[in-house]
């Protein structure tokens, strides 16, 4: 009985876990060292990069060089994914969008 308890946490936290994440499309309008500045909606807003947020290129690949990818500057249209971490919306994702 118990492990039927264990299991189904288990299975619901691992499923649940990725329904928590927001993804917001965005531009950018300026990279900074350890952030992206982005409009989202006609606002901007700063987002963070944390040393695991995965920077991605449009096909899914990890984008080289990281902020530093002259790929990723100002115009480019990107989908940022969000989670609640300690209380705060941190980016674990951002991938450039193809066109």
């Amino acid at each position: 009985m118990l492990r039927k308890l264990v299991c189904a946490a288990f299975v619901l936290v691992v499923c649940t876990g990725p329904l928590l994440a927001e993804e917001v499309k965005a531009t950018i309008k300026k990279v900074e060292p350890h952030t992206l500045v982005v409009t989202v909606d006609g606002k901007e807003q700063k987002v963070k990069i944390e040393k695991d947020t995965k920077l991605l290129d449009p096909k899914g690949d990890d984008l080289k060089d990281g902020l530093k990818n002259p790929h990723l500057k100002e115009g480019v249209d990107v989908t940022i994914t969000f989670e609640e971490k300690g209380g705060k919306k941190v980016a674990t994702q951002v991938k450039m969008v193809g066109k």
